[in-house]
């Protein structure tokens, strides 16, 4: 019984300890962070051209320049009311990316949430759930120059846009780096 009791405690003095060290972690990349925008924010002064991301579209996958069929796959694991909602909401507007969430919202159900699906167009990421309220959604690229995949949390963070109902999606870190290459390639067009 006693080392039963000595395991379990070890256990909780371990997770407590590994939450401390998240804690400081998490710290230090925000203070990383902080000093890396203020070193971008120095050497734009001096007129030398710097983006944020740099470092971050180096680490991406290739966006995907071929526009997805309606016939794909995944437009095959939309429900029929999501498909609906995604016609009606991106218009005929080709998709390069299309993936279903771990997130989700508030959409007038009785017993449940609606799963996000998020889209990437050629110039807005799209996010949509379908119900009696439909959760819609987009931001072009430029507003999302600053966003980023937290692979503690497992959401990818849409910043610095403001105004969004939903600026965390949780998503496998394939799927967010893909969203991501997708947007910094907008930038890197643009640049």
């Amino acid at each position: 019984m006693e080392t039963e009791e000595l395991s379990i405690q070890q256990m909780q003095e371990k997770l407590t300890e590994q939450g401390r060290t998240i804690q400081l972690l998490g710290s230090r990349i925000r203070l990383l962070e902080e000093e890396n925008h203020t070193f971008a924010s120095q050497l734009a002064d001096c007129g030398i051209k710097v983006r944020e991301s740099s470092r971050t579209v180096l680490e991406l996958p290739p966006p995907v320049t071929e526009e997805i069929d309606e016939n794909s796959a995944s437009f095959r694991f939309l429900a029929d009311p999501e498909r609906r909602l995604a016609a009606e909401l991106l218009g005929g507007d080709a998709v390069y990316v299309l993936e279903k969430s771990e997130s989700v919202v508030d959409v007038g159900h009785w017993l449940g949430a609606g799963v996000v699906w998020v889209a990437a167009t050629a110039a807005d990421l799209v996010m949509f759930a379908a119900g009696k309220q439909p959760y819609m959604e987009q931001a072009a690229y430029p507003m999302l120059y600053r966003s980023l995949y937290n692979h503690v949390t497992g959401e990818l963070v849409l910043a610095p846009v403001e105004g969004l109902r939903l600026s965390k999606i949780k998503l496998a870190p394939r799927a967010a780096y893909q969203l991501l290459a997708q947007i910094y390639q907008k930038e890197e067009m643009d640049a």
